[in-house]
């Protein structure tokens, strides 16, 4: 996200929240019907992974279907409206129109037009996803190419029972480089440009993968040799192992690396802190998977010698930035925290977990426990807990609750400081300065309460959404101190976003205009 934002006075909020509340208005009629000659569709084989239980709990919920003998291709026309999920079997699909759920095609491609809004995800099984600039997706686009699903002869019931399919095709080369070996580059305070190079090499017709890099980082004028392997052990266990020099940092959960590197060489603004660290890992991932529901456990080693890195109080250059290239608060120049110095090794064992019911309620979240038998001279011994979790379920018509929180726990002595977490400013408290909460103990809960809008239409931009948002925070070293709160609003247009947000406690507040590159 690239974030202008200025300290304002305190004013009321309540009027400004009532304003964008009456913006909400009604949702539209909706008039999509299914084709009355279209059979049940039922999967009867989900296969491995995810899409085969993604499909088969979406046709136990509410759809409209398009399936059967014809082949031709299905439009879903501008100016109409379809109150459920669209799920279209064995033929291409283009969407215009306005769909209050997801949009499934099974068998094909899917193609988005100018025009459309999908209030849940795009998704193509064994097929892809195109996307148009004035189409608005906003539960994201998904393409599983390689796994489909096929139908026998539909029965005296009139029902087709899908079976899954692999549609991988032949072994990949020994040794390829997509995208002539570059990987998307990347941007930030402390390595400046970050350019990757590397083969994908497959071995064992294409299960194993093996991927050695290395990065020329402009700002440190470095080279950091890199590689990491993915070897299956059977169809749900899998071994990761991956040995290297790098730049690291414990707050890449606040924005992704694109956004954080567009925000970096706009503003100045990076939402991490940093260190470097030889690095190497070992671990086994086994996959449980049910109907609605998957559950990943790991067990692993963990080896790094970490050292700190610039800039610090007294440097006097840093990478480029188009604004605050001189500022040592929020800009280029922010000084990274010291770290100690020295080794740690630690056992680690963790899981992530994925639940999706009917009516797009999905829970998901992870965990993860660090156990170090070695740490760096003159730091304690300690355990470390992390815990992400996620929750969003759709309220009255086309409104949606989501909510997001992230827990840091410590026992035993204070923890090694490049084990600390941050919070503050954009991405997190926005009335916080840049960081500055930080310790070995974190807790962060934020609530978004969305409201898409029917009208009105703004041309190239589409449709805006109205949020409520809550944020709640703290951290410390040893404990948390005092909570911190944000109250605000959110108004979308496309990838431009208007905010608002409060300190009901110190009446700080702020409102900052942003650029979000994803929906």
């Amino acid at each position: 996200m690239m974030r202008l934002a200025r300290r304002t006075a305190a004013r009321p909020t309540a009027a400004l929240l009532a304003a964008l509340l009456a913006l909400a208005g009604s949702p539209a009629t909706s008039h999509g019907q299914s084709p009355a000659s279209s059979p049940v569709l039922v999967v009867r084989d989900v296969g491995p992974g995810t899409p085969g239980r993604y499909l088969r709990n979406v046709l136990a919920g509410p759809h409209v279907a398009y399936a059967g003998g014809d082949t031709s291709r299905v439009d879903l026309p501008r100016d109409t409206t379809y109150a459920a999920t669209v799920v279209v079997y064995g033929r291409d699909a283009t969407v215009a129109s306005r769909v209050h759920g997801d949009v499934v095609v099974v068998g094909g491609d899917l193609f988005l037009h100018p025009g459309a809004v999908i209030d849940g995800r795009a998704v193509a099984i064994g097929g892809g996803v195109y996307n148009s600039t004035l189409a608005v997706v906003r539960g994201g686009q998904v393409a599983y190419r390689d796994q489909t699903f096929v139908a026998g002869a539909a029965t005296a019931g009139d029902t087709l029972r899908l079976d899954y399919r692999s549609l991988a095709g032949d072994p990949p080369p020994l040794v390829s480089f997509p995208a002539y070996g570059m990987r998307f580059p990347l941007y930030d305070r402390v390595d400046g440009l970050s350019l990757t190079f590397g083969p994908y090499i497959a071995l064992d017709t294409g299960r194993v993968v093996v991927e050695p890099t290395v990065t020329y980082r402009s700002q440190l004028g470095v080279v950091d040799p890199a590689v990491q392997a993915q070897i299956p052990l059977g169809r749900r266990t899998t071994l990761y192992a991956s040995a290297g020099r790098g730049t690291f940092t414990n707050d890449a959960w606040i924005r992704s690396d694109v956004l954080n590197s567009v925000s970096t060489f706009a503003t100045g603004t990076d939402t991490r802190n940093y260190f470097r660290a030889d690095r190497a890992e070992l671990r086994a991932e086994h996959r449980l998977e049910g109907a609605t529901a998957d559950l990943t456990p790991s067990l692993g080693v963990h080896y790094e010698r970490d050292w700190s890195v610039g800039p610090d109080a007294f440097s006097e250059s840093g990478p480029y930035s188009i604004f605050d290239r001189r500022d040592r608060d929020n800009g280029i120049l922010r000084p990274n925290p010291g770290i100690a110095r020295g080794s740690i090794a630690s056992a680690l064992v963790g899981a992530t977990a994925h639940w999706q019911g009917q009516g797009n309620v999905v829970l998901g979240g992870s965990v993860r426990v660090e156990l170090p038998f070695v740490v760096p001279v003159n730091t304690g011994r300690f355990a470390q807990g992390t815990v992400d979790a996620n929750v969003g379920f759709p309220t009255f018509g086309l409104q949606r609750l989501d909510v997001f929180a992230r827990a840091v726990v410590t026992v035993g002595d204070t923890a090694a400081p490049q084990r600390f977490a941050y919070l503050g400013g954009s991405g997190t408290i926005v009335t916080r300065d840049l960081l500055s909460l930080g310790g070995d103990e974190q807790l962060y809960v934020e609530s978004q309460y969305t409201i898409p809008l029917d009208r009105p239409r703004i041309p190239f931009v589409g449709l805006p959404t109205v949020a409520i948002r809550h944020v709640i925070g703290s951290a410390g070293v040893g404990g948390l101190p005092r909570y911190v709160q944000n109250v605000g609003a959110r108004l979308s247009l496309n990838i431009l976003r208007l905010d608002y947000a409060i300190d009901p406690a110190t009446r700080d507040s702020r409102f900052g205009v942003s650029l979000s590159l994803f929906r």
